[in-house]
C-alpha cells in the first residue's frame, strides 16, 4: 500500500554503455525465468549498475522514491543474538539458503505496475517480489514464520534457515518436515550453500557449535586486513 495514488516515475539514469550488455542480458534471463514481463505502467524506478567485492557487476533496481511512500510493515524480524543463543547449545546443525527468496513470492496484480523499470529494450514490471522493497524483508520474514511455524528446532533469518538439534535423530525428523514444507510451498533451496549435518557451523557471521559462540574467523580477517578509513565516508563505509 501507498500514501500517495500519484504514480513514482524516476526517468533512467545514464547508464556506462560498458554496462547496457550487463543490463540487457539480466533482463533477458530474468525473462526466461518469468520473474518479469513487459507492461505499459506508469511507474519506473532506475536501473543501476552496483560493483561487487570481486569486480564484477550487480543489475539493482533503485526504489528509493517508491520506498519513501510505501507503508511500513511492523513485522519484527529475528533477532540474530536470540536466534545465536538458542541454536548455539545444541549439537547437531545444517543450514539451507532459499534460492533467489524473493523470486519466490508472487506479487498481487495491483502491486505489480509499481515494480516497474525501463532500459533500451523496454518497459517492464516484476510478476515476483524484488529486491530493493522496503517491505520485502518483512513479507519473507511472514513467509518463513509461516512456514516454520511449530517446528521448535529451526531458526531463520530472512532467507537463511539453521536446524539445531540435541539429538540426531531429532535433526532429520526437523530436516524431514522442513523439506516436506518446503516442498508444498513450491520453494527451492541452493543445494551448493546447504550444509547438512554438522557439529559446528558459521550463520549470520558467527560460528557456532560444541557450546561455544564466536565471530566467524573469515570476517575477523578481514576487518583486521582492510584498509585503514582516511575520511569520514569511509568510516561510514567501514562501520
Amino acid at each position: 500500500q501507498l500514501t500517495t495514488p500519484q504514480p513514482i516515475h524516476v526517468r533512467q539514469y545514464p547508464l556506462p554503455l560498458a554496462v547496457q550488455d550487463v543490463v540487457e542480458n539480466e533482463i533477458t534471463e530474468m525473462l526466461k525465468l518469468d520473474v518479469i514481463e513487459r507492461c505499459t505502467s506508469s511507474y519506473n524506478a532506475p536501473v543501476v549498475i552496483v560493483k561487487k567485492k570481486d569486480g564484477s557487476n550487480r543489475f539493482c533496481i533503485d526504489y528509493r522514491r517508491l520506498n519513501d511512500v510505501i507503508h511500513p510493515d511492523a513485522e519484527p524480524i529475528p533477532r540474530i543474538d536470540m536466534t545465536l543463543v538458542k541454536a548455539g547449545q545444541k549439537r547437531f546443525f545444517s543450514k539451507l539458503d532459499v534460492a533467489k527468496g524473493y523470486w519466490q513470492i508472487p506479487m498481487d496484480d495491483h502491486a505489480k505496475e509499481k515494480t516497474s523499470f525501463s532500459s533500451t529494450s523496454g518497459h517492464y514490471q516484476f510478476k515476483f517480489m524484488p529486491f530493493g522493497l522496503k517491505t520485502a524483508s518483512a513479507t519473507f520474514t511472514k513467509l518463513m514464520r509461516k512456514l516454520l511455524d511449530g517446528v521448535q528446532d529451526a531458526h531463520h533469518y530472512i532467507d537463511d534457515i539453521l536446524v539445531a538439534t540435541s539429538s540426531w535423530e531429532d535433526h532429520i525428523e526437523t530436516l524431514r518436515t522442513i523439506f516436506e514444507r518446503l516442498r508444498a510451498a513450491n520453494i527451492t533451496v541452493k543445494p551448493k550453500k546447504c550444509q547438512i549435518g554438522f557439529e559446528e557451523i558459521s550463520f549470520l557471521g558467527h560460528e557456532i557449535g560444541m557450546g561455544n559462540i564466536a565471530p566467524d574467523a573469515q570476517i575477523i580477517e578481514r576487518v583486521r586486513d582492510a584498509p585503514r578509513p582516511q575520511t569520514k565516508r569511509q568510516v561510514r563505509s567501514f562501520l
